[in-house]
């Protein structure tokens, strides 16, 4: 009996001890905002994560001057909350901000809307590479030159390719020169980068077949053409 109560006693201490940890555990993380991503195009999606120490109900809803209205945020597990928004199309750097209860200031994150065709926007979830090429003039004639944009967020050597362009040469940051050589039709020009390639579209014009000549056949003033010759 001395035993069994001893082992109930101890049951019931391991399992305190666990309570107590579990809630010391939870009052030490402090409430948090996350925005992801950090950089996001015009119009993009902006997703958020939120954390508000227990007992205390959800955070509000995320708001910033920087989206096109208020996100409501919904139950993620672990006591976390999500939710996305849409960034407004004005570049610029904005704060989003939440007010969890009984926690004097706002909990808030950072991110940013580009302005630039060559901002990179990484998709939720990814490393964070990303790229962008574009080309010009897009209509060509064999033996042009033509301007590529081109760059990846994680390799600064990458470089453009296509099999109708030749002798790149690089003319600034990210920009090259290029000699067109390629068929008449519509070729690509792509660049590399660590998580996809990206690609651009230009159009060579001209005819590449030369056409046989028409013959003519002369008839004498005063012949008759019979088809097998002049009578």
């Amino acid at each position: 009996m001395r035993t069994k109560t001893i082992t109930l006693v101890a049951v019931f201490v391991a399992v305190l001890a666990g309570l107590l940890i579990s809630g010391t555990a939870s009052a030490t993380r402090p409430p948090s905002l996350i925005a992801s991503p950090v950089t996001v195009k015009p119009g993009g999606i902006v997703q958020f994560k939120s954390y508000c120490p227990a007992p205390n109900p959800p955070a509000s809803a995320v708001s910033s001057s920087g989206l096109d209205g208020a996100v409501t945020m919904h139950p993620a597990g672990n006591g976390e909350y999500a939710g996305q928004g849409k960034a407004i199309g004005q570049a610029g750097t904005y704060t989003a901000s939440i007010k969890c209860p009984d926690w004097t200031s706002p909990v808030t994150a950072k991110f940013t809307i580009g302005g630039s065709s060559e901002d990179c926007y990484p998709e939720p979830g990814s490393t964070g590479s990303c790229g962008f090429i574009s080309v010009v003039p897009q209509r060509v004639q064999a033996g042009d030159k033509v301007e590529v944009n081109a760059g990846c967020r994680n390799d600064a050597n990458a470089k453009p390719a296509s099999s109708a362009l030749r002798d790149f040469a690089l003319t600034s940051t990210r920009h090259w020169s290029a000699t067109v050589t390629g068929k008449s039709g519509t070729h690509s020009v792509s660049v590399k980068c660590p998580e996809r390639t990206y690609s651009a579209s230009f159009t060579v014009s001209g005819s590449d077949t030369k056409q046989a000549p028409t013959q003519v056949v002369e008839v004498p003033v005063g012949g008759v053409e019979t088809g097998g010759g002049i009578v």
